[in-house]
């Protein structure tokens, strides 16, 4: 929009615009569709799970597909780990119980971050933020390790 009102006014003052320059060098799609199916697809990839929510609403479509899981989630200058990390303190910061468990277990699910590296998020979040918000993770780790050992002791007895 900003673009286009600068055009308008320009031409207005009698000269042409300048091209725009691009906001962020992306490496996702910009058409708004494959935007969106990138989103899906990285927020099953990302979350471990085989469904992502609707694009019925701005916040799914808009917020969580094409914005969080269609751009943020996938640029380039941090890793998977690292995102992992990070996104666990903030949900955890934010008391919020599914985004807690949700994440937790795709981090450790995926294997991005190991039992053993969980831990230490938390204990390392309790040293900064506090026992009562860290104890609520600690919590969720405890309740999605042992979702992921069950996952895996069920797939190894249906391999079997």
């Amino acid at each position: 929009m900003v673009d286009q009102q600068w055009a308008r006014i320009t031409a207005d003052g009698g000269t042409p615009a300048p091209d725009p320059v691009p906001l962020l060098p992306l490496s996702t799609a910009s058409d708004p569709e494959l935007r969106l199916q990138g989103g899906e697809k990285s927020f099953k990839e990302i979350n471990c799970i085989p469904f992502a929510p609707v694009r019925d609403n701005p916040y799914s479509g808009a917020g969580i597909l094409n914005f969080v899981f269609g751009e943020m989630w996938l640029r380039p200058d941090l890793g998977m780990k690292e995102r992992r990390l990070v996104t666990v303190a903030c949900v955890a910061f934010q008391d919020a119980d599914l985004p807690i468990q949700s994440h937790v277990y795709a981090a450790l699910k995926s294997g991005d971050v190991s039992f053993d590296e969980m831990d230490e998020l938390a204990l390392h979040f309790a040293a900064y933020y506090g026992w009562p918000k860290a104890s609520h993770l600690n919590q969720a780790i405890g309740a999605q390790k042992r979702r992921v050992l069950d996952e895996a002791a069920a797939d190894a007895e249906e391999a079997s």
